[in-house]
């Protein structure tokens, strides 16, 4: 079956399409005459297309496998006849309405209304890459605190240090974004080598006139750098990380580190070109293009023929110091040699502002005084022009230590008359001692370095050394010498004149001539007049008469502690001054002596024991003072001799001990003589020392009474086992073959002062000092 039209069918169709157009077309205007023309076109191709789909038909009727595609390809083109026909019938309809041409031309503008704008239709925006080289607009170094605009840039490690300003503001206003950057530099003048470091700016305040050290910005985050040698007229290109620089007003800080100083041209150089940042970043294809203004002229150097005459440039000085700042002596060397001249240096004038001048192309100095000075170089050349450059050199006074004193005696106790040998050469400064002062505190003086001096009154002498250098700086040394009274024949007579303990002048016991109650009475008993008591725990008849000696005598055990006592144990063995609670009050000052003599004594390592304290009478507090034999402490060895005072301690507190170690150990059968004297005070007025057979061995100016409760105490003197009063604490003395101590003491004798006594201050040792 064949599917198309004939080929006679299909030129009739085309004929009446061609005379329905015609008769359109005399009808109708240009608009409408257009229509038609379009359709014919329309219909044309069609009909073209028919005719070719009819001859692949005919040409493959031969081939049975193709029918089944040629009847669909034939069904389609049937299909599309149709089409057209149906095209060809509403085209007769338009023809039928030509006549309303009013209507036409409404619709058609109402079809151009609909049509989108395209300005309206968004578009994504296209970039391109660009690359700007950006003139230095402001260019300068600094030296010295200075600023300096010149034709040329210096560079010099932590003597110059180079500001260059650019202006990146236009990239940001076109909506660019930078990819790369570097800088690039023009050596010029001045060869160099080492690194050149380039960092951001802290800030752009600055322009060249008013660079120095205080507007200068601080370097902050590192862009780049380069390192090598730079020979005048290369070209150095330094790489700098864009992502640090930022499309503003920008500031690179240059220095240079590891070399030999240089020189780049600057913006206001004539011949070689300034310092140029190359830019390279996106921005958007419509955006304007940038333009900079770079005003740096550059001027042909013309050749002048041997005839014609030549044009002089001036000289340009450089000056070089090997140091800037230093100490008196301070020697500089100079260098002005790399100065330069189109043709030649003919002088160099330096003045280093001293009264000292030189001529010398390097000359060397030395700064005699402290003080800041303008060292100036002026190069002139043959014609007599001259190029000046100064540098500041800043010479300080040297450090001066003060010296140390140290001082020394070959004996420093005795018997007066008494001859001292004393050294103080071994003092030292850094220079040298100028002068030496020995102040003997007996009102004689010397100047010599190691002086010999006779001390001829008894006494307690706190010899100065006062050691000067040249610029009157000191220091002071000091040593105690301790001259006591000549032997004489020993006083075996002894007279009791005693007295209380709150009154003034000397008090003196001698034992034999004292009767000691047997403590029966809760260890409390009193004797010599109610001048003294006893004070044992637990027993009677621990404190006893043997002649001319008081004897101290204590075992734990034995006797049987008395139905008075509340203890278990015999701890204390005791006499003491009356009344209890003495109260002196603060300045008050006492001298007191006595020997005491270790009988029957072993060193106890488990426990320390008490001979002598000074008892504010406050039950439940420590003793302000108290002589101790100690089982250990601060590192000292068992069974040493201390002078503790507790008087800072309150009831229940745990202030500081002060403890002082007199570096002596009592043995068994031994006899010391012991002179102590108190000033009862606080802090500043307070005061004790301690003599040991003459020897002073603890000299402590510190506070004496509570802050609570600022009075003095009354003295007790025997011996006082604190620790024994448990049954561990007996029991480890008795493992270490340790049950009981007996000890004695001689005459005491006291002497009690207050701050209005007319004797008040005086040195008392002898007056009191055991016989």
């Amino acid at each position: 079956m064949n599917l198309f039209p004939k080929p006679s069918f299909i030129n009739l169709l085309y004929y009446i399409l061609i005379a329905l157009l015609l008769c359109i077309s005399c009808g109708k205007d240009t608009d409408t005459l257009l229509d038609a023309v379009i359709l014919e076109e329309e219909v044309s191709v069609f009909t073209q297309d028919t005719k070719e789909a009819t001859e692949d038909v005919t040409a493959d009727e031969g081939d049975e496998e193709d029918v089944t595609s040629d009847e669909e390809d034939a069904t389609s083109s049937e299909e599309n006849t149709t089409a057209v026909e149906e095209d060809t019938t509403t085209e007769e309809d338009v023809a039928a309405d030509e006549e309303d041409d009013t209507n036409s031309e409404e619709d058609v503008t109402a079809n151009e209304e609909n049509d989108p704008d395209p300005s309206e239709v968004e578009e994504e925006t296209e970039l391109e890459s660009r690359t700007t080289v950006f003139p230095a607009i402001n260019d300068a170094h600094t030296q010295s605190g200075s600023g300096f605009d010149e034709v040329v840039i210096r560079l010099q490690e932590n003597i110059r240090r180079s500001y260059l300003m650019f202006d990146l503001a236009q990239i940001n206003s076109i909506g660019g974004t930078i990819k790369s950057a570097y800088l690039e530099l023009i050596i010029s003048e001045d060869a160099g080598n080492g690194k050149i470091k380039v960092s951001k700016g802290e800030s752009s305040n600055w322009t060249e006139s008013s660079l120095s050290e205080n507007s200068a910005p601080r370097p902050t985050l590192e862009l780049g750098a380069v390192e090598r040698i730079y020979r005048v007229g290369d070209k150095i290109t330094i790489n700098l990380d864009a992502t640090k620089l930022e499309l503003q007003l920008s500031t690179l800080v240059l220095e240079h580190k590891n070399g030999d100083d240089l020189a780049f041209a600057s913006k206001e150089n004539r011949t070689v070109l300034g310092p140029k940042l190359v830019v390279t970043y996106d921005a958007p294809v419509s955006s304007e293009q940038i333009v900079v203004n770079d005003e740096q002229v550059i001027e042909e150097v013309e050749t002048v023929s041997p005839d014609e005459d030549e044009t002089n440039t001036p000289p340009i000085a450089v000056l070089n110091a090997s140091v800037l700042s230093g100490e008196v002596p301070l020697e500089v060397t100079f260098t002005g040699n790399r100065s330069t001249d189109d043709k030649a240096i003919t002088s160099y004038e330096w003045n280093f502002d001293d009264g000292s001048t030189s001529n010398s192309e390097n000359p060397r100095h030395t700064f005699t005084r402290a003080g800041s000075y303008q060292v100036t170089l002026i190069v002139s050349d043959i014609e007599g022009f001259n190029s000046t450059e100064t540098v500041t050199i800043t010479v300080s006074e040297p450090f001066n230590a003060p010296p140390i004193a140290v001082a020394s005696a070959n004996i420093t106790t005795g018997m007066a008359p008494f001859q001292v040998n004393f050294t103080g050469s071994s003092s030292s400064d850094d220079q040298a001692i100028d002068r030496y002062l020995w102040k003997f505190k007996d009102g004689s003086e010397s100047s010599l370095a190691n002086p010999t001096h006779t001390f001829e009154t008894p006494g307690v002498y706190l010899v100065d050394l006062v050691v000067y250098d040249a610029q009157g700086l000191s220091d002071t040394a000091q040593i105690t010498i301790t001259i006591t009274s000549p032997i004489v024949p020993p006083d075996t007579s002894c007279n009791t004149d005693g007295g209380k303990a709150n009154e003034i002048g000397l008090k003196s016991w001698c034992w034999g001539d004292i009767a000691i109650p047997s403590g029966s009475s809760s260890g409390r008993d009193t004797f010599s007049n109610g001048q003294l008591a006893l004070s044992v725990e637990c027993s009677a008849n621990q404190v006893i008469s043997a002649g001319d000696r008081l004897k101290f005598l204590l075992n734990p055990t034995s006797p049987v502690p008395s139905s008075w006592c509340n203890r278990n144990y015999n701890i204390r063995s005791e006499i003491r001054t009356m009344p209890w609670e003495v109260n002196h009050s603060s300045g008050t000052e006492e001298w007191i002596g006595w020997d005491y003599k270790w009988e029957d004594y072993s060193i106890d390592r488990s426990s320390t024991y008490i001979f002598y304290q000074a008892h504010s009478g406050v039950v439940g507090t420590q003793p302000l003072l108290s002589l101790q034999i100690r089982s250990h402490g601060f590192g000292q060895p068992a069974g040493g001799l201390w002078l503790a005072n507790s008087s800072q301690i309150e009831p229940g507190g745990s202030q500081p001990l002060t403890s002082n170690y007199t570096n002596i150990t009592p043995q068994e059968g031994q006899t010391m003589k012991f002179v102590l004297r108190v000033i009862w005070g606080g802090e500043g007025t307070g005061l004790y020392q301690l003599w040991v057979d003459g020897v002073l061995v603890v000299d402590v100016a510190e506070a004496t009474v509570r802050p609570s409760n600022p009075v003095g105490g009354n003295s007790k003197f025997g011996i006082y086992y604190p620790s024994w009063n448990s049954a561990s604490n007996v029991n480890a003395s008795a493992v270490a073959g340790i049950t009981k101590i007996e000890t004695s003491m001689g005459a005491l004798r006291m002497i009690t002062r207050k701050p209005s006594d007319p004797n008040y201050g005086k040195n008392s040792y002898e007056e009191v000092a055991p016989r």
